[in-house]
């Protein structure tokens, strides 16, 4: 049995049970108990682009196939891994379309539509359910700074009203957005005036806000870890996936960390994850945007071109010599 059909038994009939059963949460989807609509590994991709700096959609169906292939669960489209803020709202609509058009049917395609204007989020987000997306994701505006949760509610509220059908998520990246909210006092808010939200992208260290997400309603709302050199923190918490960046670099060694879990042998699971985060270290240590479009352009072969200012990343600009050295010490799988 191949990677890709191992996870998808075993994520819904063991993997989830056990982690319900850990936390005390009957891991419910909205307000339905069945199998979350994000679960297990959701790659965040990447924007490739032409030489004239315009994203190359052309290349998407490979790369969709590529991810289907190593057993990715779904995708994350123009998240910060994506650069989606760098993006006008014209290109975002050209990558919604070329990935969610590759993934449909095959694996779950999330379209992320935050922006500061929330005339845009609208836009994008009506575009992605006329598209047939299987859910939108929406992070703070970054430069004006929400202070308060009520407000926070209010536009994911707005967002999700422009596209009433379709499944929401909040993207909570502090680290980027400069907000920080309760999420207990968000999920409240959203759970009386947003029929559509479905849970959120995490990506924060903080576990015992996290917590307060997969404990909700005794497991009412989805919670996905985002941060990736820790994601066995998110499993272990009650979470139902995680959305990362690094898993389409080396899904081999991310399924052995949930098969681990799955197994329940979490002192397996705790050596794989830290040689996840070793990987991660090599990553930054060669400049990570750069060594992780090196990663996708040998596993694609394609280019992935230089990605936008101010990231400013290519494959050429780190010694692949002693990046290749780097990796071959980790024996990744």
């Amino acid at each position: 049995m191949n990677r890709r059909h191992f996870f998808q038994q075993t994520a819904a009939a063991g993997l989830f049970a056990a982690l319900a059963a850990k936390s005390g949460s009957s891991v419910k989807a909205g307000a339905d108990a069945k199998k979350p609509l994000l679960h297990g590994l959701i790659s965040a991709v990447f924007t490739p682009f032409k030489p004239d700096g315009t994203p190359n959609v052309d290349i998407v169906p490979k790369y969709v196939d590529y991810l289907v292939d190593s057993g990715i669960n779904g995708i994350y489209i123009c998240g910060s891994t994506g650069e989606g803020p760098s993006l006008s709202v014209a290109e975002r609509k050209a990558l919604a379309e070329a990935f969610v058009g590759a993934a449909k049917g095959r694996i779950t395609g999330v379209v992320q539509v935050g922006a500061n204007a929330e005339s845009d989020c609208q836009e994008l987000a009506a575009h992605a359910e006329a598209l047939g997306a299987d859910a939108i994701s929406a992070n703070a505006p970054s430069y004006f700074k929400i202070r308060d949760t009520q407000t926070m509610a209010s536009w994911l509220i707005d967002i999700a009203s422009a596209a009433p059908n379709t499944p929401i998520y909040y993207y909570h990246i502090p680290s980027l957005t400069g907000v920080d909210i309760d999420m207990g006092v968000l999920l409240a808010e959203m759970e009386k005036n947003c029929p559509t939200f479905r849970g959120v992208k995490f990506s924060d260290t903080i576990g015992h806000r996290f917590l307060e997400i997969t404990q909700y309603g005794g497991g009412k709302y989805e919670a996905l870890w985002g941060c990736d050199e820790s994601l066995m923190t998110g499993f272990a918490l009650g979470g139902c996936g995680g959305i990362g960046s690094t898993y389409a670099l080396s899904p081999k060694v991310y399924h052995q960390l949930l098969e681990a879990i799955d197994a329940g042998d979490w002192a397996e699971a705790r050596k794989v994850q830290l040689k996840i985060w070793k990987f991660v270290q090599v990553l930054f240590k060669h400049k990570i945007n750069s060594a992780s479009r090196l990663i996708m352009e040998r596993a694609l072969g394609e280019k992935f071109g230089r990605s936008r200012l101010p990231l400013y990343a290519d494959a050429s600009d780190i010694d692949q010599a002693a990046f290749d050295a780097d990796i071959a010490a980790l024996q990744l799988p």
